[in-house]
């Protein structure tokens, strides 16, 4: 039996075990440990991730990830880098 587990620290995943949910867009799925397949309704792209890396789910439709052995992963919001603003006046003709 595969097995599924949620903990604190991420989701567990036994191989072969796979999970699926919708509106993940804006998440940022990182493999803890492992090797994790991923897909994502109106992507087009199979994303293979090994530890440390992560993928953002850019789509609100199905996501679907598998772990190839035994794997952890995590989610988070995505973080987008902040947009510089220069500081003082940026008017200049005035």
């Amino acid at each position: 039996m595969n097995a599924i587990s949620l903990t604190s620290a991420g989701i567990s995943l036994d191989p072969d075990a796979a999970i699926s949910f919708t509106g993940g867009q804006g998440l940022c799925v990182r493999c803890r440990s492992g090797l994790l397949w991923m897909t994502v309704e109106a992507d087009g792209t199979d994303y293979w991730l090994k530890p440390g890396e992560c993928a953002e789910i850019a789509s609100a439709g199905r996501v679907v990830i598998e772990a190839a052995e035994k794997s952890e992963l995590v989610m988070s919001p995505a973080v987008r880098p902040r947009r510089h603003r220069p500081h003082g006046r940026t008017n200049y003709n005035t």
